[in-house]
This record gives structure tokens, sequence and C-alpha cells, in this order.
């Protein structure tokens, strides 16, 4: 679990030339949405 956004972020970076940090932000964030959107259905 903790390789796939990993991979993504080098995948991000490698074909759709984001610049590293910024495809990392950009998985965490999305990773950090998703879970709180799965948490938010759950509660609901």
């Amino acid at each position: 679990m903790a390789v796939e956004p990993g991979v993504i972020a080098w995948i991000r970076k490698r074909y759709m030339d984001t610049k590293l940090l910024s495809a990392i932000f950009q998985v965490v964030v999305g990773g950090v949405l998703g879970f709180l959107a799965g948490w938010l259905i759950e509660a609901g």
C-alpha cells in the first residue's frame, strides 16, 4: 500500500512532465480526499 502512491507519483513525473514533489503532493492529497469521502459515506 505504501509503494502504490510512489509508483503513481513516478508515472506522473515520467510521462506527464510533472515535477516529482508536485506529483507526490497531488497523490497524497487525492488519497486523503478519497479516504475522507469513504469515511463520510460510512459515517452517514
